[in-house]
């Protein structure tokens, strides 16, 4: 399993291993050989699918259920070689956060709204609201060129981020939420 992440504002990609995944986290101990941490949300689909050179017309198929999430993003200490430090930023443990409640794909363009945004505050200060998703248009032609690229498995994740990273520092208290129609959809992070 791996997570195809889509960088905010770029045309690439990347990949983070599936031992950066985790459900929930509500303490997050910084490594001694990080100097910060920055935190960016994203807007995750798992693959339902196999494939590879996905045509857009055909992304629908592959594409199953969404809910966002947040990637913690180490900023490394000066003494690490710089080839590692580019390794170990998309692969620390533990530090892509995706809840297990997911969503159907075609509640996407109305789940977002004013009176339902996903919210990421730190420390109790609002860092990012989202109010509007972005189309699955755009998401099937995201998803199409990047499988230009890798192959895509049965429980792989495409992850979109959804704004520049947000710097935060230990001792902070980390909260992203929204709701389904059911229930709220929390993430609470305390950084160590």
């Amino acid at each position: 399993m791996n997570i195809l992440i889509a960088p905010y504002n770029k045309n690439n990609h990347y990949f983070r291993s599936d031992s950066t995944l985790i459900r929930t986290v509500p303490e997050f101990y910084i490594p001694d050989f990080v100097d910060s941490i920055s935190v960016t949300p994203i807007l995750v689909f798992r693959v339902d699918l196999p494939g590879k050179m996905i045509e857009k017309r055909f992304a629908h198929r592959y594409l199953g259920k969404f809910m966002y999430g947040l990637i913690l993003t180490p900023k490394m200490d000066k003494s690490i070689p710089p080839d590692f430090c580019e390794y170990l930023e998309q692969s620390l443990d533990y530090s892509t956060v995706i809840p297990s409640i997911m969503t159907d794909k075609e509640q996407l363009e109305t789940f977002l709204s004013e009176s339902n945004p996903f919210i990421m505050e730190i420390n109790g200060h609002e860092k990012f609201r989202c109010t509007k998703n972005i189309s699955l248009e755009k998401v099937y032609e995201k998803f199409s060129a990047m499988s230009r690229f890798c192959s895509v498995r049965t429980g792989d994740y495409i992850a979109f981020e959804l704004t520049s990273p947000i710097q935060a520092n230990p001792q902070q208290h980390i909260i992203a939420r929204t709701n389904t129609p059911t229930e709220e959809i929390k993430i609470d992070i305390t950084l160590l």
